[in-house]
């Protein structure tokens, strides 16, 4: 459960603005909170590092690898790789009765991102594809920043995510001889592509012209296609904590 939780925060208190300068580095950590889908599993609170660094077109942002293909006044077009994609499940951190699947483990996952600057109010518009060897994604979102002072703003935004077959039948199916050796499963369960949706908010405070406080709250709510496994039980994931980051 902790890994999957320190991916999540990591990404969760990633910078989401990608019209930064050409060169940055800014590092940090913070502490969180989250909830899993999988039976057994509720919350962990644990330490997680934050990173964002640029240098011209290349970055590092949380686990996030990128390289900025195409960059023109509002519209940037992104290459990324995620070595951490999908989520880690250890059997063994299962209910009784579900505790004797195979593991599922993360997978490298590479793709494309579109970013566009509405100019309507800083809305900004983003779309993405990733692959792995167990499936992509296809997302779409949108965000928008609130100055609510000088030095106090917050990011609200909004997804959805495409989740191919192999995808959710590779973290959320069950074969049929895990069903035989579970006294909890009765028959296998091969999911359909489906989605996920949610909202992300985001929060930071300016303490000096380097050190800032960040914050982030979300929810995703899960389609049937996963709720309907042997191995779920949670149809909406929370994310929550708080954190420090130095701009040098």
């Amino acid at each position: 459960m902790k890994k999957i939780l320190t991916v999540i925060l990591i990404l969760a208190m990633a910078p989401i603005n990608l019209f930064a300068s050409k060169n940055n580095i800014t590092i940090g950590g913070g502490t969180g909170i989250g909830t899993s889908p999988y039976k057994g599993i509720d919350y962990d609170q644990f330490f997680v590092p934050y990173f964002d660094i640029t240098y011209n077109d290349f970055y590092l942002r949380g686990v996030e690898i990128g390289y900025n293909v195409y960059q023109e006044d509002a519209f940037t077009l992104s290459l990324f790789a995620n070595p951490l994609g999908g989520y880690k499940v250890d059997a063994s951190d299962l209910s009784s009765g579900y505790n004797n699947i195979d593991d599922r483990d993360y997978q490298i996952e590479g793709g494309v991102k579109v970013v566009y600057d509405t100019s309507w109010y800083d809305l900004k518009l983003g779309g993405f594809a990733s692959l792995g060897e167990e499936g992509g994604s296809l997302g779409a979102f949108a965000f928008k920043s609130y100055f609510l002072t000088d030095r106090f703003s917050i990011i609200p935004k909004v997804y959805i995510k495409y989740l191919s077959e192999e995808y959710t039948d590779y973290y959320f199916g069950v074969t049929q001889a895990e069903a035989d050796r579970n006294s909890g499963i009765n028959n296998s369960y091969n999911p359909d592509p489906t989605y996920t949706f949610g909202i992300d908010l985001g929060a930071e405070y300016i303490v000096t012209e380097h050190l800032s406080l960040v914050g982030f709250f979300g929810l995703e709510k899960l389609s049937d296609e996963i709720n309907n496994s042997p191995i779920v039980e949670e149809e909406i994931l929370y994310k929550m904590g708080i954190g420090a980051k130095y701009t040098f």
